[in-house]
């Protein structure tokens, strides 16, 4: 600043190239701060004495005082600096005033963008309200919220294993042989209108004209073609009790006694027995 203004005095200078630095951070903060650097006193030197001249002159010849003379420079000239400077300063706070006004962005110009004085982004951004469109949503029924639980799975029941029994027909013609009688009496015997559930059995005894004990029975057969019958009691006579064997060709052969107290009687007749099928009679 010196360059172009030689006498502008040093803080005024400095305070002039702050103002105007590029940098804005460089920069005075306000134009008070550049004021009171504009005000604040220099520190002047003292200044050595003015040149004193004397002119010297032969003692013989002037007796009176030398007179002192000071060089001064000349008013005008004085005034016009004066006022350069005054109109230099008036132009920098001008430029600093105007910096600063447009660094603040106090004013903007119409059609302009504003450019932010520093780099920093701003805190806070503007957010804009979006209203949402409430959208309908089918509700699901309790049904389908229900979790689907497996059914247990069944345990499948044991079989049993198949039981056969062997089937008799309705009718079997044969012999019965009397032991207790002496001697032995053998005759006839007829098994009629059997009938047959599961392993249930019943139908009717027929003893021939030698014997006495015809009427119904009741009885049962079982897996290992065994047959029992019991042939109810006749004439005041105990029951008869049947017992024997099915063969595989439809046969049947076995003994019999009289039955008394769950068990046979030795006190009266006893004996052996066998019918064949009787196909016609079925």
């Amino acid at each position: 600043m010196t360059h172009f203004v030689p006498d502008l005095p040093g803080h005024i200078a400095n305070a002039i190239e702050r103002g105007l630095a590029l940098n804005s951070k460089d920069r005075f903060a306000s134009v008070e701060e550049f004021w009171q650097a504009l005000s604040a006193q220099p520190i002047v030197a003292e200044s050595p004495m003015s040149t004193t001249v004397q002119e010297s002159v032969p003692s013989a010849s002037v007796s009176d005082p030398i007179a002192v003379v000071h060089a001064q420079p000349s008013a005008n000239k004085k005034r016009r600096r004066e006022a350069f400077v005054l109109l230099f300063i008036a132009w920098v706070l001008l430029a600093l005033l105007l910096g600063l006004t447009l660094g603040s962005g106090i004013f903007s110009f119409p059609g302009g963008k504003r450019v932010p004085a520093s780099s920093q982004r701003p805190s806070h951004y503007g957010t804009a309200t979006v209203s949402a469109t409430p959208t309908t949503r089918s509700t699901p029924t309790q049904a389908a919220l229900t979790p689907v639980t497996k059914p247990p799975t069944a345990q499948p029941t044991p079989v049993p294993p198949s039981v056969t029994y062997p089937l008799l027909l309705r009718s079997y013609n044969g012999s019965i042989t009397n032991q207790y009688s002496e001697p032995p009496v053998t005759t006839s015997m007829n098994l009629a209108n059997i009938q047959q559930t599961g392993s249930n059995i019943r139908g009717y005894f027929t003893v021939g004209a030698e014997l006495e004990g015809d009427g119904n029975f009741n009885g049962n057969v079982t897996t290992d073609r065994k047959i029992r019958f019991l042939v109810d009691s006749y004439r005041g006579n105990l029951p008869l009790f049947f017992a024997g064997t099915i063969h595989p060709d439809g046969s049947m052969s076995g003994t019999y006694c009289s039955y008394q107290n769950w068990h046979c009687s030795s006190t009266a007749g006893y004996g052996v027995w066998n019918v064949n099928p009787d196909y016609l009679g079925s």
